[in-house]
């Protein structure tokens, strides 16, 4: 099967054969983003599509999502490092994202003084050693954006070629990035024999599904099984110039104290 489709979703043929979800969405439960997390499910029904709550270091999003009856949520959380690298992670149970946090995440939060921006004081080595513990579907978020997120120069080095042969996955797919970006995350991801997730890295409600993570599993199990054996399939494109600047514009105000 291709695994990759380069165009805008099609939600209502794409939903005749999979599972659809924008595997990375934040909510007013990130530091930088305004959007309300009922809008976000209330969109994500009316489109016909799944979502992965991915907030910054943060799941009370996640799991009132995880409330929904009506609604395909994967949980989930994007973490950032002690050295700002940022990991999406997908747990199989709602138990699991909560035992993650707990014990991992919220006793090492550490803040701006600043800004609202947050970051834990893990290493990407413990991050992704817990996640292992929890049997959490890891993967690299937007590798190659900007500094000093940018993943692809610290993971791709030789000293650390074992540690990147422990994410499952590769973010080969985000609205936010541009398509040079997204096309050399691609790249990497097969070189490296990854699996493929996308998701539009929204942090305003119009993002939603502009990349999409599709699977023919019908529940979070087998949805993050076919990550993991490489049977999912990846469609979206990027958003425009023009509501990237809009959405960065918003989170730079989000964002100051």
């Amino acid at each position: 099967m291709n695994q990759f489709t380069y165009a805008l979703p099609n939600f209502a043929e794409l939903g005749k054969k999979y599972s659809v979800v924008d595997m990375h969405f934040h909510t007013e439960y990130s530091h930088d983003c305004k959007t309300k997390l009922q809008d976000v499910l209330s969109h994500a029904k009316s489109l016909g599509i799944g979502v992965a709550v991915t907030d910054h270091n943060d799941i009370r999003g996640s799991l009132l999502a995880l409330e929904q009856k009506d609604l395909f949520v994967i949980p989930g959380i994007e973490v950032t490092s002690k050295n700002d690298k940022d990991i999406l992670l997908y747990f199989y149970s709602e138990g699991d994202l909560v035992n993650f946090y707990q014990k991992y995440v919220k006793k090492n939060l550490k803040y701006h003084k600043r800004f609202r921006f947050n970051k834990t004081s893990l290493s990407i080595q413990e991050i992704i050693d817990a996640a292992h513990d929890l049997n959490a579907v890891s993967s690299v978020a937007h590798p190659f954006t900007v500094q000093p997120k940018k993943s692809f120069y610290f993971l791709n080095s030789k000293k650390r070629k074992e540690l990147l042969s422990e994410f499952v996955a590769v973010e080969v797919l985000n609205a936010a990035m541009k398509k040079r970006a997204n096309l050399s995350s691609l790249g990497w991801a097969l070189a490296e024999n990854k699996g493929l997730t996308a998701g539009s890295d929204g942090h305003r409600l119009e993002w939603l599904g502009n990349a999409v993570t599709c699977s023919e599993g019908r529940d979070i199990h087998s949805f993050l099984d076919s990550i993991r054996k490489k049977k999912n399939y990846i469609v979206g494109q990027e958003s425009t110039l023009a509501a990237k600047l809009v959405s960065e514009l918003t989170i730079f105000v989000k964002n100051k104290i």
